[in-house]
């Protein structure tokens, strides 16, 4: 069999051209396609970087200024507790004319006081607070502050004195006890003794508020 081709060589030679610069195309957006993923992987690192840098940035300025709240705070509380201090200092006092005129208002006839002072007589230092308001003068350290030393009051009181008579005692703490100057009133101890006048019971009874 004779296969005879009566297409003009020029239009073969076209065809081929053409079939070749396809080839050569697919294999040249191939080649770019390929190149361009690692640029877009570096190019998408550089981005999700960035975008940390950013979110770490942020969330470190929050964390300073939630810190800088909380010392403003604690400084703030530590004021506030240091004025309850001293207000509970100043409401635990008992001035002596009341305290006087309330025991002496309750003593029976047959009794008669030898003492009466306050426990403790020296106030003692109370809790140490740290106050803004009392920042020394020159001082370089922005966390300085004075201390304000609150003094506990006096809360109980002793009465030690003589009675004639056993009840004319009982009578005496019932009669502290109904008032509202003091919380709790108990006798702590009672032994009779002499005197040159006769016989007497000395007592002991110590109040507290």
């Amino acid at each position: 069999m004779i296969a005879v081709n009566l297409i003009n060589k020029s239009v073969v030679a076209g065809r081929r051209r053409r079939r070749r610069l396809r080839q050569w195309f697919f294999v040249l957006m191939t080649s770019i396609a390929v190149g361009s993923v690692p640029v877009w992987l570096e190019y998408s690192r550089r981005h999700l970087v960035r975008a940390l840098t950013t979110e770490k940035e942020l969330n470190e300025q929050l964390i300073a200024s939630a810190q800088q709240q909380t010392r403003v705070l604690d400084v703030e509380v530590a004021t506030i507790r240091a004025q309850l201090a001293r207000a509970n200092a100043l409401r635990a006092k008992r001035t002596w004319s009341g305290l006087i005129a309330t025991v002496t208002s309750a003593m029976p006839d047959a009794i008669w006081m030898t003492s009466l002072a306050t426990v403790p007589s020296m106030a003692p230092a109370g809790d140490r607070e740290i106050s803004p308001i009392g920042k020394t003068r020159g001082s370089n350290d922005q966390n300085s502050a004075a201390s304000i030393v609150t003094l506990d009051a006096p809360r109980e009181m002793d009465i030690q004195g003589y009675a004639l008579r056993q009840k004319s005692i009982y009578d005496f703490v019932r009669e502290l006890e109904s008032g509202k100057m003091f919380a709790n009133v108990r006798m702590t101890n009672a032994t009779e003794e002499s005197l040159p006048t006769g016989k007497a019971i000395r007592f002991h009874v110590r109040c507290s508020w």
